[in-house]
This record gives C-alpha cells, sequence and structure tokens, in this order.
C-alpha cells in the first residue's frame, strides 16, 4: 500500500523516496510530536523506526506502543480499558505540551 501512495503521490519519480517519506525529514526544533502504535497493527515497525531516526536527529519524540492491540486502537473508546487509556495520555501529552509553552 505505501508503494501504492508513493506512485499517486510521485507518478514520474520525480521526488523520490527521502523526499516523500516523513521518515526521512528533520523535525527537530518543531513542537514535540507523540506518537502510539498498536504493537500488532501492520506500521508499527515503521513508528518505532521514525520515532528512533527523529530523536537521533535531535527531535522531541514520545513513543507508547500498546503490545496487543491493533490499528486505530484508539476508536474502541471506552470499550477497551487500553483504548481509553491511550485516549488519555493524548490528553496528558498535550495539557503537558501547552502548559510548557504557556
Amino acid at each position: 500500500m505505501a508503494l501504492q501512495f508513493g506512485r499517486w503521490l510521485d507518478p514520474q519519480g520525480a521526488y523520490g523516496r527521502e523526499a516523500l517519506s516523513p521518515i526521512y525529514h528533520d523535525y527537530s526544533g518543531l513542537a514535540p510530536i507523540y506518537l502510539q502504535a498498536g504493537g500488532r497493527e501492520v506500521l508499527r515497525d515503521m513508528i518505532v523506526e521514525f520515532a528512533k531516526i527523529q530523536r537521533a536527529k535531535g527531535a522531541d519524540v514520545s513513543l507508547d506502543v500498546w503490545d496487543y492491540m491493533p490499528h486505530d486502537f484508539q476508536a474502541y473508546d471506552t470499550l477497551n480499558a487500553s483504548s481509553t487509556d491511550a485516549l488519555s495520555n493524548i490528553v496528558s501529552a498535550i495539557e503537558t505540551r501547552s502548559e510548557r509553552s504557556g
């Protein structure tokens, strides 16, 4: 699927993978980034790698991996305790960053 998105975004191959992929850009100096990933989602490894690379570049990145959750598990809201906790963590991350900048 990622390859197909690349073909849609760059049909003539003029830009290349590095220009299209957020993993290669430098987010240091920007607002803190808070990421969540389900441990059983297809994007897990990409999310973990993105966090690792951005930390190495100096970006302020936090990552929580919810071991047994699928992609978009936060949408379960109150139907799943992990979803409720993840949503609470998002709120906390926003509040913490808002307090730092205020």
